[in-house]
């Protein structure tokens, strides 16, 4: 059926309301996220560098956090504090649903206690079959858990370690791991901090990048009845 001027014209003029509609849609507030470098050494681990990052994602109900280890870095159990602590300025409701990891034991408790050389956090993680550093550790792929809590944003994560040793500097969060991996153990172990500020960061929801997509089809649809 041949569509006359008027139609065409007011059929255009509807997809060109739909896809600015869906542009408007998919260019809402993507899910909040700040990521923090593991860039500071201890124990072994003295020189400066990018260790790993720990990505902090806002959650239905709460925060996800994502711990990812750089180069042949692994999580160890050397003695020097806990596998992972963070600092929270808020009482969650739960912390865990624990993945990744490559399957190994991990529990979460309060107060996390003292990561030397960073001082003393809020809240710490345990893997019970992580190796110590003369036996083989596992790898991270990434390491991954929930904290929740009503109303708990990545923003309640903004706090710093206390009571630092030795003038170190405190920092937002800090890994036990393990260094220069070879089949009898690690070249350097100890613990990694972050301690600088994290960087906020936005991840596109899907149904944002859905909506997206049908803008530009019916962008491209109002071109292709203009130009019949």
């Amino acid at each position: 059926m041949k569509l006359t001027n008027n139609v065409r014209t007011r059929l255009c003029t509807l997809y060109r309301a739909a896809a600015v509609t869906l542009m408007m849609g998919a260019a809402l507030p993507a899910t909040a996220g700040v990521v923090y470098t593991l860039n500071n050494g201890g124990g072994f681990l003295t020189t400066p560098g990018n260790y790993g990052s720990v990505t902090l994602t806002d959650i239905s109900g709460g925060v996800q956090v994502s711990v990812a280890l750089a180069g042949t870095e692994f999580f160890a159990n050397t003695g020097s504090g806990p596998m992972f602590s963070f600092n929270l300025d808020a009482t969650p409701t739960s912390v865990g649903n624990f993945s990744r990891g490559n399957g190994q034991s991990f529990s979460a408790f309060t107060p996390g206690g003292r990561a030397n050389p960073f001082g003393t956090f809020t809240w710490g993680i345990s893997c019970s079959t992580c190796g110590s550093g003369t036996s083989l550790p596992i790898a991270t792929a990434p390491f991954v858990f929930e904290v929740m809590g009503a109303s708990l944003t990545t923003a309640d994560f903004a706090l710093t370690s206390t009571a630092p040793p030795r003038g170190y500097t405190p920092a937002y969060f800090a890994a036990d791991i393990c260094s220069g991996v070879t089949d009898s153990g690690c070249t350097s172990t100890g613990q990694v901090g972050a301690t600088g500020p994290g960087t906020p960061t936005n991840v596109p929801e899907p149904a944002a990048l859905g909506m997206m997509g049908m803008a530009l089809v019916g962008t491209a649809l109002a071109r292709k009845m203009r130009r019949k």
